[in-house]
């Protein structure tokens, strides 16, 4: 059986996270995670106690619907993936201690919020963009934790990975669709192209 998808869930809300959780996601990306308070939260609302406050079901597709349960119980904690998204000022003011969380896995560089919390919106090369992506490395590797960046350009891939970020994702599904669709209407090698433009 296929893994999964990790799932984004709107905020640090534990009704979200419990049902991403038990339909199988085996990670989940936190959008948002300004204090280590929330990144706590997130931790708490994800792990069954002892380790947090997760509900238990047992008839979910996490738990193999009841076959799995007494496993899921005993290694949920260890290995469920938690991703704080920093992607606010506050988010990167308080980066060290929200990377400090133990449970929280990765934090994740949010661009384009982030560019707008700066007041740099778009402007991806700006020093201030490029400092708090270093900011954010820094806290991730201080406390052994991987950092992640979403690549809008493919060709910059190596420059992420130099930078020290360990996980990576090239753009976005909108973007790709959208790159991929301005291929097909720039080749005019296809009789019908002119017909769709």
């Amino acid at each position: 059986m296929r893994p999964a998808p990790l799932v984004r869930v709107p905020g640090v809300d534990a009704v979200y996270l419990k049902k991403a959780l038990d339909i199988g996601a085996h990670g989940v990306l936190i959008p948002s995670v300004n204090t280590p308070e929330e990144a706590r939260q997130a931790v708490s609302f994800s792990r069954y106690p002892p380790y947090g406050v997760r509900g238990v079901s047992g008839m979910t597709r996490c738990a193999g619907f009841g076959k799995k349960l007494d496993e899921r119980l005993e290694l949920a904690h260890e290995i469920t993936l938690l991703i704080a998204q920093i992607e606010t000022k506050s988010g990167l003011k308080n980066v060290d201690s929200i990377a400090a969380v133990e449970g929280i896995d990765i934090l994740f560089v949010g661009p384009m919020d982030l560019l707008v919390s700066l007041g740099i919106a778009r402007q991806l090369e700006h020093p201030d963009f490029k400092a708090a992506g270093e900011k954010i490395v820094d806290a991730a590797k201080r406390h052994g934790k991987a950092a992640r960046a979403l690549v809008i350009d493919g060709n910059k891939l190596a420059d992420y990975f130099g930078k020290g970020f360990t996980f990576v994702g090239i753009g976005s599904d909108g973007s790709i669709i959208a790159a991929g669709m301005n291929a097909v209407l720039e080749n005019k090698k296809m009789p019908w192209v002119s017909r769709l433009s």
